[in-house]
Formats: structure tokens, sequence, C-alpha cells
């Protein structure tokens, strides 16, 4: 099984709905998504405080603290985040594959390197990004 599915059992089971085609929700629904992410991500900003602040004053007791705190915090995001998909009847695998076979075509296939700036993988010339559009809309025959 795949998060996505264990996200889509979850949300069946609480009757949240899930739905198969791309969907417009309401704003009630939008709004009380994104106050759900924006309470995670405010979780994983303060895990990120306590781990600074433990690993700076040397507290293994604080760090593992920190840490656990940092694993749930990315956890729930991700739980989330899948959720929202569902709610707008978008297939997050489907999304998610197309997006890592794309973002494999970044990597030089001869010498295995990729262009770095700041820590971010550049775009390399030539490149073509995804196209999810098609993807979340599939042209019809």
């Amino acid at each position: 099984m795949s998060k996505a599915t264990d996200v889509r059992e979850f949300m069946t089971a609480c009757e949240q709905p899930v739905r198969e085609q791309p969907t417009v929700i309401s704003d009630v629904e939008k709004w009380e998504r994104f106050c759900m992410l924006t309470e995670e991500f405010s979780e994983h900003k303060q895990a990120l405080t306590a781990l600074k602040q433990a690993n700076e004053n040397h507290s293994p007791s604080g760090i593992k603290d920190a840490m656990t705190e940092l694993a749930d915090s990315l956890v729930d995001m991700v739980y989330i985040i899948l959720g929202t998909a569902h709610a707008y009847g978008l297939d997050f695998d489907e999304l998610w594959g197309a997006v890592h076979r794309n973002n494999l075509t970044k990597i030089d296939p001869e010498t295995g390197l990729v262009l770095k700036v700041n820590g971010k993988v550049q775009k390399p010339e030539g490149y073509v990004p995804v196209d999810l559009r098609s993807l979340i809309y599939p042209p019809k025959h």
C-alpha cells in the first residue's frame, strides 16, 4: 500500500471527502485544510528551534525530544498534504511518479552530476518541465 492509500483509508473511515476527479472544493474545506497544514508547519518550526537550542546546549535528551517532534511534524504535514490531494480529487501517487521521473532528468546521465546553486538543484539546459496538466486532465480521444 502507498502512503496516499493509507490516508484515503483514514479519510474514508472518518467520513471526510475523498474525490476521484479534479474538484474545486468549498472555501470552508479549502481553508480548513490550509489551517491544518499551517499548524503543522508551525510545529515544525518550533521543533527546529528546540533542536537548535538542544544542540547548542549539548543536551542529548533535548535533541531526542526535538528530533521526535521534528519527525512528528514532518509525518503530519505529509499526511495533511496527501489528504488535501484526495480532497481535490488528485491522484498524488501518479503526480509524484511524474515529478520524480522528471526530477531525475536534472541529473547528467553520463557524469551523474547536477548543477547546484545555494544547495538547490538547477534545471539543466534543455530541461523540459513535467506536464502535470495532462495527468490531471488527460486528453480525450
